[in-house]
């Protein structure tokens, strides 16, 4: 049926579609909202993929991504998908609901919700929203107070790392903040490195 070097065309093209393309596609992504933390420079941002009506396309059509000081992107590591993940709903074509799972597994229910709109000159426009105390308001950025620890593990010839979350801050515009404390339980995994 298929010979072995279409078996690995079509290997290839999935590949790429479904691992690298949403990454290098995030270089040229306008960011719905970026998340900074104390702990590095990079910043994790949250791109979604539109069709060419500025609908949003796929079951999870919003997709975190970071996006390195030098302007490189990857995608989220173990450790980083501990406090940046998200669980997501598609509400209608152009709305898509949010919530950070490091919150809502602890109890704490802080929902965002995207719009998109097609512009009169044809181009998108995304954005954000959520509740800053008690106000529903524009979401601008999220800032993650986070500390990491490494432990080395001699018998295993082997490191890991690991963290606690403080608090996440929503940042609205005119820098109106409110600040979550993560409530319970707020370790980040232990994923070994080699």
């Amino acid at each position: 049926m298929f010979r072995s070097k279409d078996k690995f065309a079509i290997f290839l093209t999935s590949f790429t579609l479904l691992f690298v393309a949403p990454f290098a596609l995030a270089n040229n992504a306008q960011s719905i909202f970026d998340v900074l933390s104390n702990d590095t420079d990079n910043r994790v941002n949250y791109g979604i993929r539109l069709n060419t009506d500025c609908l949003v396309s796929g079951i999870n059509p919003v997709y975190a991504y970071v996006r390195k000081a030098d302007g490189e992107t990857r995608p989220l590591n173990s450790l980083e998908q501990n406090v940046y993940q998200i669980s997501q709903s598609v509400v209608s074509n152009n709305k898509v609901e949010l919530v950070f799972d490091s919150l809502q597994s602890r109890g704490v229910q802080k929902p965002i919700t995207v719009t998109t709109s097609k512009l009169n000159d044809k181009g998108c426009q995304v954005s954000a929203f959520t509740t800053i105390n008690g106000t529903r308001t524009q979401l601008v950025s999220v800032y993650a107070q986070i500390s990491r620890t490494v432990v080395d593990i001699p018998f295993l010839g082997k490191k890991t790392t690991g963290g606690t979350l403080h608090s996440i801050t929503f940042i609205g515009p005119n820098q109106n903040k409110e600040e979550i404390q993560c409530p319970s339980d707020c370790s980040m995994g232990l994923p070994l490195q080699s």
